[in-house]
């Protein structure tokens, strides 16, 4: 079936808000999802691959897969990020990247190791482009996005939906030095689209997480306004 973009970003952080993160990072995750949806990737998909292994542990052990934001530096001299325990969370790293634009930007990129479901912080790479009016590179195992502070563009990769990659790089551009960047502004046919088709089972699965989030039914809460009540003159 086919979704709004806004009926995608709000089912997304309903089931980002049912598989246990917090309201804000669920917003987040929505905005990211539609925003891939909108130029033709498969946000949906690849934010229930994410949800289906992240979701369950408390909160507390969760943040484990979040990014040890640090300065220290790669062979490539970019900062290093990785998680605590085991695979970063994508969701957790676009959140981070987005909070740290400006220190990606002065650092001319950024490395990741060990991200679960890479193509998540691609919509985060779209912040850093607008935030420093640069062009950004993601790639991984033979996958490439571009940003510019205005569209985005999948360059190469057959699989996009790869689970957990060792190592996720983003290069920062000025504008006019990477050819790719100009090729996105130039491409008016990738304009973000208004509806999108997903695959019913995707959209299945965000609606399972979401239904965590809904209030168990009860008599107080029908006395409460929910619902018709104890008694329906309907």
């Amino acid at each position: 079936m086919s979704y709004s973009l806004s009926e995608i970003a709000a089912q997304s952080l309903k089931a980002t808000r049912g598989a246990g993160y917090p309201w804000g990072i669920a917003q987040e995750a929505g905005v990211a999802t539609a925003v891939l949806s909108g130029y033709g990737l498969p946000g949906v998909a690849g934010l229930c691959r994410l949800l289906q292994i992240m979701a369950g542990p408390p909160w507390h052990q969760m943040q484990q897969h979040r990014p040890q934001v640090s300065a220290r530096l790669h062979s490539s001299s970019f900062p290093v990020w990785q998680a605590q325990e085991g695979f970063l969370c994508s969701v957790l790293a676009g959140c981070a990247i987005a909070d740290y634009a400006n220190l990606i930007i002065k650092a001319g990129g950024l490395v990741m190791k060990s991200v679960y479901v890479p193509l998540l912080t691609a919509a985060a790479a779209r912040v850093v482009a607008q935030v420093g009016q640069v062009g950004v590179t993601v790639t991984w195992e033979g996958a490439i996005i571009a940003c510019s502070p205005r569209d985005l563009r999948h360059i190469s990769g057959d699989d996009l939906l790869v689970d957990n990659v060792p190592e996720v790089s983003m290069t920062c551009r000025a504008l006019e030095e990477e050819g790719l960047h100009k090729d996105v502004v130039a491409q008016a046919a990738l304009t973000a689209r208004d509806q999108i088709n997903v695959q019913d089972k995707c959209w299945r699965r965000l609606e399972v997480f979401a239904e965590r989030t809904y209030v168990p039914d009860s008599e107080t809460s029908r006395l409460s306004g929910a619902g018709a009540g104890v008694q329906d003159n309907d």
